[in-house]
């Protein structure tokens, strides 16, 4: 027979939903998990041992072969969706693992940080440019849908600027224009900032604060 030219297991990138691109998503009370495999050989998710797509979390084994499906179209790329819930507050540790029609094997890890539903946290913020002038980017994740409220303060803590919106669970962007409430540019220097987070609905309101510094160069 032929000797397969297919050495390489497939290729697994996944993330929690809303979530992309974050080093260390965050997840409250429940997540979806997404992940895309591809593999030039299919991929093999009929379910039971040796035949089924993995996912370990903490070491504990779930089959989630009944979670994927192929792209319309395509017996090489597919989909997989499966909703992660229960985890006890802390980092977690998820590898999904996958083989192909061929018999190769391949896995992605990522970390994965649950918070409780009572609390909601604000986490990777950064403001860019800083420092800078106009208009400036605070971006962050929240583990919640929030609203939220950033809030530029002086040294002395008079507050300049109050900017606030509906965010989502994830990575979330609010933009600053670099003006002061009066619409003037503010004094070169280092001012304070704080971003708040405010749950809605629920029993309890939730909120959480976090402080940084940005500088204004003007």
């Amino acid at each position: 027979g032929d000797v397969p030219s297919d050495f390489k297991g497939p290729n697994i990138s996944m993330w929690i939903r809303g979530q992309a691109g974050v080093e260390e998503p965050v997840i409250t009370g429940e997540g979806v998990l997404d992940a895309e495999l591809s593999d030039s050989s299919g991929i093999v998710f009929l379910g039971g041992t040796g035949r089924s797509i993995q996912l370990f979390v903490d070491g504990e084994e779930f089959d989630l072969s009944d979670s994927f499906t192929y792209n319309t179209g395509s017996t090489t790329t597919g989909q997989l969706e499966y909703t992660v819930s229960e985890l006890v507050s802390g980092d977690h540790l998820f590898i999904l693992q996958a083989m192909d029609g061929v018999g190769n094997l391949s896995r992605d890890s990522m970390y994965v940080k649950s918070t409780d539903e009572s609390e909601v946290a604000i986490e990777q913020y950064v403001v860019y440019p800083n420092p800078g002038t106009g208009q400036r980017c605070f971006s962050f994740t929240v583990s919640s849908n929030a609203f939220i409220t950033v809030s530029i303060y002086t040294t002395a803590g008079r507050c300049i600027r109050r900017i606030s919106a509906q965010c989502v669970q994830g990575y979330n962007q609010v933009l600053w224009n670099g003006l002061d409430a009066d619409g003037d540019i503010p004094a070169s220097g280092a001012y304070i900032y704080t971003i708040e987070a405010d749950t809605e609905g629920g029993l309890f309101e939730q909120s959480s604060v976090v402080t940084g510094v940005l500088a204004t160069v003007n």
